[in-house]
């Protein structure tokens, strides 16, 4: 059996997006969401969702009137920022890149993690 490198499950992208969405509401924090960019497309759906809940958007980030935000980007992506945010893995599995994960772990204020 041959280890997939990403998890593509919509239902899990959807869980972890909305896990991401109710940390960054409830903590007025500005969480992250880091993808694979072979999942990224589906994640990004999963944004443009949200989106059309009424929320403010900028592109690649909503804003939540509580305070919080939530960006979206691929593993690839140019992110810069000076700004502290929390990172939250999502479409990751044990077979991809750990050197990726390191890089945004170390620019990260934190990880948020869940297990589903």
């Amino acid at each position: 059996m041959t280890l997939k490198k990403v998890d593509n499950d919509p239902i899990r992208l959807l869980q972890m997006m909305k896990y991401g969405a109710q940390v960054a509401r409830k903590g007025s924090k500005w969480v992250v969401v880091v993808c694979p960019d072979e999942v990224h497309g589906n994640c990004n759906d999963i944004m443009a969702s949200m989106a059309m809940e009424g929320l403010p958007s900028s592109g690649r980030t909503l804003s939540f009137p509580e305070g919080g935000k939530l960006t979206l980007v691929g593993e690839s992506s140019k992110f810069q920022t000076e700004d502290p945010f929390y990172v939250l893995f999502v479409g990751w599995n044990n077979g991809k890149s750990k050197e990726v994960m390191h890089k945004w772990r170390e620019r990260a204020t934190g990880v948020v993690q869940r297990s589903l």
